[in-house]
C-alpha cells in the first residue's frame, strides 16, 4: 500500500476545505465540527467524509484507510480527487462506477432523511445485475485487470466515493451505466489521462450494436471505445459481430477456393493427402484414417508465450474445408470480457471436426485453449480429437538443411513463399496490449493477416509432408532431405525405403564427409536388418579399405560378421580388424560416437576374447 499525500483543495468544489485531519487525530475530534448526515452513518466534516474510520478528503478516499468490505472499491486501490484509479490497487470486479447527481432534490432517497442516499436499499438501482462490458474494456486499458470470477459475480451495494465536478457525486454501484463511466473516465485529470502521458484517454465511440430482436442490447454489444484519432477494429479489419449465449465477439473470415493456388499448388490438394503417410511420419497410428475435409486447422495469437493461466488467446484462427472452399474464421476478443463468447463461437465453428492440425500446437496452442475453456467453465471441443502437429514432422524432414524450422522458414525454403511486411511473432503481444491502451486497431491488421497466412501455410504443409513420405521422388530434391527421410523411414520400420533414401542421398551429392559416412552406415545397417549380408559386407569392406577411414563402425561390424555370421568363421580376420580399429581410436584418427574411453575399453575386451579363441584353435 503506497503512502498517501494530502490532496490539494479542489477549486471546483467550494464546500471542500484545503485542510485535512491528520491520520492520528481521534475520531471524536474529527467529528466534532458541524456536520450533516450522509449515507450509512458517515459524518461529513467541512466536506471531509468519515466512512467507517476512513477519511474522504475533498471527495477522495485515502488508499491507506480501511473501507468496509461490503462497500469496498478496493482493499488498497483508491480513486483520487481527479478520478484517477490507482493502478497498484485492484478494483473489486463486483463494482461498477456510476455518477449520480448530487442535487438533494434529484438524488435523495424517500426513505432517507436530509437528502442522503440510502445504502443497500431493496429498491435501490444498485440491484441492477451485470457489469458493463465497455467499463471492463476501459479499465483494462488503464492497466486494471478484472478476474473472470469477479466479472460474473454480483456486486453487493453502492458506496459514496467522491465529490466530482459540476455537482456530481461518483459512487461505486452494482451494474452502473456506461454513460456514467464515460463521465468519470473522460473527466480532466482522469486515469485515462495518466495512462497516456497526460493526453486524453480513449473515449467511447458512442455507438451501440443494435440487438437482433429490437430489445435492449445485451452484455458485450457496445463497441470498444476508441480515441480521437484511433481506428476501431470494425473499420481496420473486415468482419462482423457474432452473438451467442455468452455475449459478442468480433469475427473476420478469409476464404480461398479449393482450386486457388497457394505455395505452387491448389489449396484443395491437402484433401488428397495420404493420411496414412502422415501417421507414419508423425508416429501416431490414430492419424491413419483422419479425414482432412473434417479437420480444423487452428492457430492462436496470444498475449504472451508462457501458456500460463494469465495468457489470453486474443485471436484464434480456425480453418475448415466447406462448400468447395477453405474458410478461415478468426475469432477476436476486443477485451477480456469477450473471451467466453469468443470460445463459444470457436466451439460452434469446429463442431463436427474429428481432427486437429496445428504447428507446435501440442506444446502450446492446444494446452492454452484447454486452459481458457476450463477457466471459462466451457467444455473443450478439441479435447479428444486426433491431433497432427506439423512441427515435429517438419523437423524430421528438413531440419538438416534449414537454419531453423519456424513456419516462416518452411514457407521460404520448402513452400517457396516469402512474406512481405509480416509481423514478427515477438511483436504480436505488444501490439494487442497497445490496442487495449489506445483503442487503435490499425496495428492489428497485420496480426490478422499473419494468422491467416500461418493457417494457409499449414494446409500446404499437410500436402507437402504427405507427398514427401509417399512420393519422395517428386517432392524432394536436396541430398540432406533424402538423408533425413532415410532416418525417418528407419524410425517407422520401413527399412526398404530407408535403403532407397540413403542411395538417393548419396546420388544427390552429399557435401559433408560425415553425412556421406552416415548415409553408408544407415544403408549397411538397413541391409543387415533385412538379412542382406552380402550388400552390408560390401559397404563395410569399402569403408575399411579407404585411405582415411572416419568411423569405427565398419571395423566393428565386419569383425562381428567374421566372428559370428560368416559361412566360414574367420577369427584371425576378426582379430585383425579389431586391433586396427583400436589403433585408429588410440591415435585419435577416429572419434567414436560413444566416447573414446568407452570405445577403447570395449575394443580391448573384444581383442582379449578373440586372442583366447585364436590360441585355443
Amino acid at each position: 500500500m503506497s503512502p498517501t499525500t494530502p490532496p490539494a483543495p479542489d477549486p471546483l468544489d467550494p464546500d471542500v476545505t484545503a485542510t485535512s485531519p491528520t491520520p492520528g487525530t481521534p475520531a471524536a475530534e474529527r467529528t466534532a465540527a458541524p456536520s450533516r448526515r450522509v449515507a450509512d452513518g458517515a459524518t461529513a466534516v467541512d466536506g471531509a467524509v468519515d466512512v467507517d474510520g476512513g477519511v474522504d478528503v475533498e471527495g477522495a478516499i485515502d488508499a491507506g484507510d480501511a473501507i468496509d468490505a461490503d462497500r469496498a472499491v478496493g482493499a488498497q486501490g483508491a480513486i483520487d480527487v481527479a478520478g484517477a484509479v490507482d493502478v497498484n490497487g485492484a478494483i473489486d470486479a463486483n463494482h461498477v462506477v456510476d455518477t449520480i447527481d448530487a442535487d438533494p432534490a434529484e438524488s435523495a432517497d424517500p426513505a432517507c432523511p436530509d437528502g442522503a442516499d440510502s445504502v443497500g436499499s431493496s429498491d435501490s438501482p444498485a440491484k441492477r445485475a451485470g457489469p458493463d462490458e465497455a467499463l471492463l474494456a476501459r479499465l483494462g486499458r488503464m492497466g486494471v485487470q478484472l478476474g473472470a470470477a469477479g466479472i460474473a459475480s454480483q456486486a453487493p451495494t453502492r458506496t459514496d466515493v467522491r465529490a466530482g465536478e459540476g455537482g456530481k457525486t461518483v459512487r461505486a454501484r452494482q451494474g452502473g451505466s456506461s454513460e456514467a463511466v464515460d463521465a468519470l473516465l473522460d473527466s480532466p485529470g482522469s486515469a485515462a489521462d495518466g495512462a497516456n502521458g497526460g493526453r486524453r484517454g480513449p473515449a467511447s465511440s458512442g455507438t451501440t450494436a443494435e440487438p437482433r430482436d429490437g430489445t435492449t442490447p445485451a452484455l458485450g454489444t457496445r463497441s470498444a471505445p476508441v480515441g480521437v484519432n484511433a481506428l476501431p477494429i470494425e473499420e481496420a479489419v473486415p468482419g462482423r459481430d457474432e452473438q451467442n449465449n455468452y455475449g459478442r465477439c468480433y469475427v473476420s473470415v478469409v476464404r480461398r477456393a479449393e482450386g486457388e493456388e497457394h505455395a505452387g499448388e491448389p489449396v484443395g490438394a491437402a484433401l488428397a493427402a495420404c493420411t496414412s503417410s502422415l501417421a507414419e511420419l508423425a508416429g501416431d497410428a490414430r492419424l491413419a484414417d483422419m479425414d482432412v475435409s473434417r479437420a480444423a486447422f487452428v492457430d492462436t495469437e496470444t498475449t504472451g508465450l508462457s501458456g500460463a493461466a494469465g495468457t489470453y488467446a486474443f485471436l484464434i484462427g480456425a480453418g475448415r474445408f466447406r462448400d468447395g472452399a477453405f474458410h478461415v474464421k478468426q475469432f477476436f476478443m476486443r477485451h477480456p470480457g469477450e473471451e467466453a463468447a469468443q470460445l463459444e463461437a470457436l466451439s460452434d465453428w469446429v463442431d463436427g471436426c474429428d481432427g486437429l492440425v496445428t504447428f507446435n500446437g501440442k506444446a502450446f496452442d492446444a494446452p492454452l485453449l484447454a486452459t481458457r475453456y476450463v477457466m471459462n467453465g466451457q467444455p473443450n471441443p478439441l479435447a479428444d480429437v486426433r491431433h497432427l502437429d506439423l512441427l515435429p514432422a517438419s523437423r524430421r524432414l528438413w531440419r538438416r538443411r534449414l537454419p531453423d524450422c519456424r513456419l516462416v522458414s518452411l514457407e521460404s525454403h520448402v513452400l517457396g513463399l516469402d512474406r512481405v511486411d509480416d509481423v514478427p511473432g515477438w511483436l504480436v503481444p505488444e501490439r494487442y496490449l497497445r490496442y487495449q491502451r489506445d483503442g487503435d486497431a490499425r496495428p492489428l491488421e497485420g496480426i490478422f493477416r499473419h494468422n491467416a497466412l500461418d493457417i494457409l501455410a499449414m494446409v500446404s504443409l499437410v500436402s507437402r509432408l504427405a507427398r514427401s513420405w509417399a512420393e519422395p521422388d517428386e517432392a524432394l530434391a536436396h541430398a540432406r532431405d533424402w538423408l533425413s527421410l532415410a532416418r525417418a523411414y528407419e524410425r517407422a520400420g520401413r527399412l526398404d525405403r530407408a535403403m532407397s533414401a540413403c542411395q538417393a542421398a548419396l546420388g544427390a551429392g552429399l557435401a559433408r564427409p560425415d553425412e556421406v559416412d552416415e548415409a553408408f552406415e544407415r544403408l549397411s545397417l538397413s541391409a543387415r536388418r533385412q538379412g542382406e549380408w552380402e550388400r552390408a559386407v560390401e559397404i563395410w569392406e569399402s569403408l575399411v579399405r579407404s585411405e582415411r577411414p572416419r568411423r569405427l563402425f565398419p571395423f566393428e561390424e565386419l569383425a562381428k560378421f567374421h566372428e559370428h555370421r560368416a559361412p566360414q568363421r574367420d577369427l584371425v580376420a576378426a582379430l585383425a580388424l579389431t586391433e586396427r580399429g583400436h589403433a585408429l581410436v588410440e591415435a585419435k584418427v577416429i572419434r567414436p560416437r560413444r566416447g573414446r574411453r568407452k570405445a577403447l575399453e570395449e575394443l580391448e575386451h573384444r581383442m582379449a576374447r578373440l586372442r583366447r579363441r585364436v590360441a585355443a584353435g
